[in-house]
């Protein structure tokens, strides 16, 4: 399964990001055969760094439209509206997600 991860950038600075990336992939339960990052980011960083450590395939995209994964983990900190879109972009097109809350003080469902 391809897998796309991606997130907010607001993580607190005491952590590294692929704490976070490792933690979202394992709890989500998905068995990627590929992972894909939008940018080279924070997140998009961790997401490569992941997967090069697990020898899973990793490759980058530059725009949400060329988005062709069959799931997302959303590192999420509530208030993200980019990473908001991909979320509800990715439940419209029914994929699975699965949304990784870093301070979240509301939950995606209560945005709908």
């Amino acid at each position: 399964m391809k897998v796309l991860i991606c997130g907010s950038s607001n993580l607190p600075k005491d952590n590294y990001p692929i704490y976070y990336v490792a933690d979202a992939y394992y709890k989500s339960g998905f068995k990627a055969s590929e992972i894909i990052a939008i940018d080279r980011r924070k997140i998009g960083m961790a997401a490569e760094e992941f997967a090069k450590e697990k020898q899973i395939p990793f490759n980058y995209i530059y725009s949400i439209f060329d988005i062709n994964a069959e799931a997302v983990i959303a590192l999420w900190d509530g208030s993200s509206t980019r990473t908001f879109e991909i979320i509800k972009a990715m439940k419209m097109n029914k994929r699975n997600v699965y949304i990784y809350e870093t301070k979240a003080t509301v939950s995606f469902d209560s945005y709908l």
